[in-house]
């Protein structure tokens, strides 16, 4: 693959590329000596989580690489401020490039064929996107059955999706789509009432503050639903208490359902949050991210 890349590179006259993954070191020297600007997408310590899942080999492997990798980038892009504090000594390369959201899109996608039929009568938990390790999806299906009326909407799949969806086969409260058309799944998306972020206070990066910057976040934002999701210190800042969202202890489902019941019971809080979480979303669109990151510039 190495290889075929340094080919295509030549071949094309590639002047700028951006890197993503540990195992892109070995392109370093070729790149160097062909003056190719680089830019290295850095989503934080993979050694970290490799470590938290037992591969301690790989884990300093990558770690090895990605020191290369760091080094030797022209520019780094990251996502979040919390991944940029993993590398102090790299902060002068940083490009602050975070998840951004097609408001247009999602606007467009309300007025679709519903793909799945929904009780009317049920106030809908919602959850969109792929769950990684560091959601824990059960929360939300064990939230809903200590509300009364209640049902959660998962859409997507993740990391050992088959064991969490056979958890609740006999669940009548459950519904998990898989993975469906993105389009299909904003169109869902206003069905809901509310949208989870359930954050795992387990996983690695959990205590780095606002380390976080998932697309689902800003997707929630501008379909204008209030937004619940974990206490942690990794959750993105932006999402004030009380105003954008509110926020329960990670892995217990009683906390997250007294959440959901507060503003089950008070649409007034509901519906402020919506505005609230309408206008923020203005601030994520894909133009003025890409225009404050500076990347633009860099790469004239």
């Amino acid at each position: 693959m190495t290889i075929e890349i340094i080919k295509f590179v030549r071949r094309k006259k590639i002047t700028s590329v951006i890197l993503r993954g540990f195992d892109t070191a070995l392109l370093f020297p070729f790149l160097k000596l062909q003056r190719v600007k680089t830019f290295y997408d850095f989503h934080g310590r993979l050694d970290l989580e490799l470590i938290q899942l037992n591969r301690h080999i790989l884990s300093v492997f990558a770690r090895i690489c990605e020191k290369i990798n760091l080094h030797f980038a022209d520019k780094i892009v990251i996502v979040s401020e919390g991944i940029q504090s993993q590398i102090p000594e790299y902060q002068h390369k940083c490009l602050l490039l975070q998840n951004g959201v097609d408001i247009q899109m999602i606007e467009a996608a309300r007025n679709r064929t519903p793909t799945i039929e929904l009780p009317a009568d049920k106030y809908i938990v919602g959850f969109v996107g792929n769950w990684e390790h560091m959601m824990v999806i059960d929360d939300i299906c064990n939230a809903v059955e200590f509300v009364d009326n209640t049902i959660s909407l998962i859409i997507g799949k993740g990391h050992n999706g088959e064991k969490v969806i056979s958890r609740y086969n006999d669940s009548t409260n459950n519904i998990f789509t898989g993975q469906i058309d993105q389009k299909d799944a904003m169109n869902l998306l206003y069905r809901m009432n509310v949208c989870v972020i359930p954050y795992d206070k387990n996983h690695y990066m959990a205590n780095v503050s606002n380390f976080f910057s998932n697309r689902k976040i800003y997707e929630y934002m501008s379909a204008g639903k209030p937004i619940i999701l974990s206490d942690i210190e990794g959750r993105p800042k932006f999402l004030i208490e009380g105003k954008n969202c509110l926020t329960y202890e990670s892995r217990n489902p009683k906390d997250l359902a007294e959440k959901i019941s507060l503003l089950k019971n008070n649409p007034t809080m509901a519906e402020e949050m919506s505005k609230n979480n309408k206008e923020l979303a203005k601030n994520y669109t894909w133009t003025k991210i890409i225009e404050n990151s500076g990347i633009l510039d860099e790469l004239t």
